[in-house]
């Protein structure tokens, strides 16, 4: 009844390609100039302002990318089926830099895929903490509450996910898992 996961990691990922790569248009769109005066848009080498595209704002920026560099590795492990591995790496970004809550976020998928989901609720619950909007951290915690047998919690999290920033495709898959377990709940009533 599980329902397909969401491994909420490309923002940060796609933010460390254009780092990685030299230039990006992040910078012209973050100035709201681009100098096109010659008719030619003018980008230039990319180099991180202070609050960088997906950092959190909290703590040291230097700290948030080298915690980066963990967490990209734990989504290839998680990508991978490796979960031990990636809740090794999930928990040295988060012990570097603790204010991401993608970190929380993917750290809660993969405890609740390494069959720890009490773990993972408390990881999930973290991230939502930090980021009360964030549909993946929900859909993570009703993940494990299902895995824990809570089923009204598990409801519960995956309407607080539907009210969340979701593609079409995973707002209907989500609202069919909030139908079948409303009547799983109202069966054992």
């Amino acid at each position: 009844m599980k329902s397909n996961r969401f491994a909420p990691a490309m923002v940060s990922l796609l933010f460390t390609l254009a780092l990685l790569s030299g230039f990006s248009e992040v910078a012209v769109a973050q100035s709201g100039k681009a100098d096109s005066s010659n008719g030619v848009s003018n980008l230039k080498p990319y180099t991180p302002p202070q609050m960088a595209p997906g950092f959190p704002g909290q703590g040291d920026a230097n700290d948030w990318k080298k915690a980066t560099k963990f967490f990209n590795l734990g989504i290839d492990a998680s990508g991978a089926g490796k979960f031990p591995e990636a809740i090794k790496l999930y928990n040295q970004a988060i012990g570097i830099y603790p204010y991401d809550f993608m970190y929380y976020a993917n750290l809660g998928y993969a405890l609740e895929r390494n069959s720890k989901p009490a773990e993972g609720v408390i990881a999930c619950k973290k991230a939502i903490q930090l980021q009360k909007d964030f549909g993946g951290a929900w859909e993570n915690l009703g993940n494990c509450e299902y895995d824990l047998g809570h089923y009204k919690e598990s409801r519960d999290a995956f309407n607080h996910a539907l009210k969340c920033e979701l593609t079409v495709r995973k707002r209907d898959e989500l609202i069919k898992v909030v139908q079948k377990l409303t009547e799983q709940i109202d069966k054992s009533k």
